[in-house]
């Protein structure tokens, strides 16, 4: 039972784990008798593997994305603005496109291209597994050039925000942190905000996913004596703290 829920193992590959602990006098219709009994079957699949053992297991090369949106003013009137962003479930580290009002099928099949190009740029490991949700932008021309590199788009089921929760919880940060504290006039004024926050949060914001430690740490040990000192980005909005040195 315990090997049943912990690996997943079926009936049959079950067996061979008795045998490696001494115990030799069990059979497979033993073993699928104390499974149905326990409500465990008839026989666990590999596609059944829980999720966050999915993403544990896949987590060097498993990246997620999604979309958020901004209300972006210009001399034409508002507009919602899109950014499309990818975030590596391990480290937690972002790659965010430039934003654009008309996300059709060149721009998506572009910042695949531009995702890809980074996450090497980067010293990543090569995308393997890309988790999305339904959204009908991810289209046939984005997959290609996903497919074309070997890394497979998987889209979670319909209703299941918790499945791609590092991405959500990223939208949460950049927006309550950062987007919601300013009105945006162009284009231009979004992605300078956007590339504001992820050098800070980068470089500058310990994370508690990762041991409230740094994504990009310093080259260099930092100054154990000193004045401490706080930087400020976007008008103080952000604000980090460190040790200027002795």
């Amino acid at each position: 039972m315990r090997v049943a829920k912990e690996c997943g193992f079926g009936f049959g590959r079950i067996l061979g784990e008795p045998a490696k602990v001494g115990v030799h006098d069990v059979s497979k219709s033993t073993i699928r008798r104390i499974l149905m009994e326990a409500g465990i079957g008839p026989k666990p699949s590999k596609h059944n593997m829980p999720w966050d053992q999915f993403l544990k297991s896949h987590a060097d090369s498993l990246w997620a994305c999604d979309f958020f949106t901004k209300k972006v003013w210009t001399r034409y009137g508002p507009g919602t603005a899109y950014v499309l962003f990818f975030i590596h479930v391990k480290s937690r580290r972002v790659i965010a496109s430039t934003s654009t009002i008309h996300p059709h099928s060149e721009w998506m099949a572009h910042q695949a291209e531009v995702f890809l190009h980074e996450a090497r740029e980067q010293g990543m490991n090569q995308p393997s597994i890309l988790i999305r949700d339904g959204d009908k932008k991810f289209d046939k021309e984005f997959h290609e050039v996903l497919k074309a590199a070997g890394c497979e788009a998987k889209q979670i089921p319909r209703g299941t925000p918790v499945m791609n929760a590092h991405a959500e919880r990223w939208v949460r940060s950049i927006k309550h942190e950062c987007l919601n504290n300013f009105i945006c006039f162009s284009d231009e004024h979004l992605d300078h905000l956007v590339e504001q926050y992820l050098e800070y949060y980068h470089t500058e914001r310990p994370h508690q996913g990762i041991g409230n430690q740094l994504i990009i740490p310093p080259s260099h040990p930092p100054p154990r004596s000193g004045k401490i000192v706080c930087k400020t980005r976007l008008g103080g909005v952000l604000k980090s703290y460190s040790r200027v040195a002795a």
